[in-house]
C-alpha cells in the first residue's frame, strides 16, 4: 500500500473549485471540527464511540489513527469542503494478504442526504482499489440505518448478509447488515 495518498483532492462537478472535496489525514488541528462533527446523541445511537465525545476524545482518536496508520492497519481521512471537515471516512481491519478492507462513514449531520457523504466514500473507495490494491470493501451497518444502506447501494456496494442480532444498545438488540463492493464491480460501475 502506498502512502502518498496522504492528500488527495477530487472534484464534485467539472473541476469548478467552489465544490471540490478534499480527502487527508486527520491531524491535531483537526480536533474541534471533529469534536462537532462526532458529539451527536445518533453517534451515540450507533454505539459509534463515547459520548459525549470530548476534545481529549478527540485529540486520541487522531493520535490512535495516525499510530494505525503507521502499521498499515488503518486509513482514516477527513473529508474537507471549502476546508471544513464534513465526514469522516475510513478503512478499517486492512487484510494484505486477502486484499480486504471495512469501511466507515460518518457525514456531518447537516449536509446527510446532500450527495457529501457520498462523494466523499466514492474517492477513498477508488483510492482503495486504485492506490491500495484491494479487492474487496466491506460495509456493515445496522438494519435500520437507512441512511447508510442508501449510500452503500448508491456506489454499487450489494447486501451480502443479516447478520441477527449482532448489535446491543439501550437493552435491545439489532440487526446488523454486511454490504460488499467488489473491486470487479467498482470497475463496471466506473466505466458505465
Amino acid at each position: 500500500m502506498s502512502s502518498k495518498s496522504a492528500y488527495v483532492v477530487v472534484s464534485m462537478k467539472n473541476s469548478q473549485p467552489v465544490n471540490d472535496i478534499m480527502l487527508r489525514f486527520l491531524a491535531r488541528k483537526d480536533s474541534k471540527a471533529l469534536l462537532s462533527l462526532f458529539n451527536e446523541p445518533l453517534f451515540k445511537e450507533y454505539e459509534m464511540g463515547p459520548y459525549p465525545f470530548r476534545i481529549m476524545d478527540a485529540i486520541k482518536y487522531i493520535k490512535n489513527s495516525t499510530e494505525l496508520r503507521k502499521k498499515k492497519q488503518t486509513f482514516i481521512y477527513g473529508a474537507f469542503l471549502r476546508e471544513e471537515l464534513i465526514a469522516v471516512v475510513s478503512l478499517h481491519d486492512i487484510s494484505r494478504i486477502h486484499k480486504s478492507a471495512e469501511l466507515f462513514y460518518w457525514v456531518r449531520k447537516d449536509l446527510r442526504k446532500k450527495g457529501y457523504g457520498c462523494k466523499a466514500v466514492a474517492i477513498l473507495v477508488k483510492m482503495a482499489f486504485n492506490e491500495y490494491n484491494l479487492h474487496r470493501i466491506e460495509a456493515k451497518m445496522r438494519a435500520d440505518n437507512t441512511p447508510s444502506i442508501e449510500l452503500a447501494e448508491k456506489l454499487g456496494f450489494k447486501l451480502e448478509a443479516r447478520m441477527r442480532e449482532k448489535y446491543f444498545n439501550n437493552s435491545k438488540y439489532y440487526d446488523a447488515l454486511q454490504y460488499v463492493l467488489l473491486k470487479s464491480n467498482f470497475n463496471k460501475t466506473a466505466q458505465s
